[in-house]
């Protein structure tokens, strides 16, 4: 199991300095790391629908829930007009909006 850890730290290693992710990355959102983190899980995308491999699914997955986290922390006044424009599309479809979290 160390020999596929390993494994991975090295194809991370490789994926982070190709792509720009800051290898000071200390889990806080910056604009470096978001654009880093959606060019990889673009990478993963591509390749998952050129070749069906579907192994790194859920990495990919998990790389675009970190995208969209840092998105909303980085750029809150985005998110608030995509909210604003679901509330508006709702509102003609005469149907309520709980918010963004949808609750």
């Amino acid at each position: 199991m160390k020999e596929k850890i390993e494994a991975l730290a090295k194809a991370w290693d490789d994926l982070a300095r190709t792509h720009g992710f800051p290898n000071d990355y200390n889990g806080c959102p910056t604009a470096l790391a978001h654009q880093a983190t959606e060019s990889i899980e673009t990478l993963l995308r591509d390749h998952l629908v050129g070749t069906g491999d579907k192994r790194l699914f859920g990495l990919m997955h998990l790389l675009g829930q970190a995208a969209l986290s840092m998105e909303h922390e980085l750029w809150p006044e985005y998110r608030a007009s995509i909210d604003e424009e679901v509330r508006k599309a709702l509102d003609e479809l005469a149907m309520p909006f709980n918010g963004s979290t949808g609750k």
